[in-house]
């Protein structure tokens, strides 16, 4: 629509233009001579026109469909941060190791705090996340609770583990997630995982640490080559644990893990006996009241 003004025998007239091809006067809007006319020969008060500001909202993503053979049109927008760490945790629910790998860097670094040393590469994470996978059953998944993006691609996840939609006590969990993009996907190039500890040691943990605290101001020499190499000392005392204590320690193991099976099998068993026992009960007061 056009705004058209014209000064005619000292009147002033504005009319609109419909953008149609005729270019007639919106009749249903003016009058039969004019829009608006001004009866003084003069005019003392000049009109003004603002362009205002016009915000424009994100579009949304829609599929649409046409009525003739009623075929899907696919609307490919580039992802966030926040659709690949859904799809992530959706591939590993869904057990889909392509769908996995295809949401990696090859230069990935996947560190689970509860791990010595984080997994280097993708060949590395997607074996982790194969064994990660292999442990959950068929009924434990993963449920996003929120995500929060941040600034550089990066964004966080807390999570907690369920089993058939019941939440599974101390399975909560933390992520952190850095992401590269590449075209119109962001694949993940780093991750950091704290999970909630089995044990939690309360104010014992704060003593403890207390304890170390006191013996790095003790030794401050020897607090400082630790610190430079914390790796080197856990590979010694793994190396101490080979040599002396493995060969006794590792059949106490096994032998504690053979007793947690037989425990776990035994009151399996004995709760399949009781509730058969009370289905028989209910079964019997059922056939008596009939």
């Amino acid at each position: 629509m056009r705004i058209m003004s014209s000064n005619v025998a000292g009147a002033g007239q504005i009319m609109l233009l419909s953008n149609a091809k005729s270019r007639q006067p919106i009749k249903s809007l003016c009058s039969s001579t004019s829009l608006f006319q001004f009866k003084h020969a003069k005019i003392k008060k000049q009109l003004h026109f603002r362009v205002m500001e016009q915000r424009i909202k994100p579009l949304k993503l829609v599929a649409l469909s046409r009525k003739d053979d009623h075929e899907d049109i696919n609307i490919s927008l580039p992802l966030s941060p926040s659709d690949t760490i859904k799809q992530f945790y959706a591939a590993i629910n869904e057990k889909n190791l392509e769908e996995i790998k295809g949401l990696l860097s090859d230069d990935c670094i996947f560190d689970d705090f509860s791990f010595p040393i984080a997994f280097q590469g993708k060949k590395e994470t997607v074996h982790f996340l194969e064994y990660l996978i292999t442990t959950m059953g068929e009924n434990i998944e993963f449920n996003v609770e929120r995500i929060l993006e941040g600034e550089g691609h990066a964004a966080a996840v807390n999570w907690h583990l369920e089993w058939k939609k019941r939440h599974v006590p101390l399975t909560r969990g933390s992520s952190y997630f850095e992401f590269s993009r590449i075209e119109d996907k962001f694949l993940i190039k780093k991750a950091r995982v704290i999970v909630e500890p089995p044990i939690k040691p309360g104010g014992f943990g704060l003593a403890h640490f207390s304890i170390v605290t006191s013996l790095f101001d003790a030794f401050p020499e020897a607090t400082e080559a630790f610190l430079k190499k914390p790796h080197f000392i856990y590979q010694i005392l793994l190396k101490a644990y080979v040599m002396g204590c493995k060969r006794i320690v590792d059949p106490l193991l096994a032998c504690y893990i053979k007793f947690l099976n037989f425990t776990a099998r035994f009151l399996r068993f004995l709760f399949k006996t009781l509730h058969y026992i009370v289905q028989l009960i209910l079964a019997r007061k059922r056939s008596d009241d009939k």
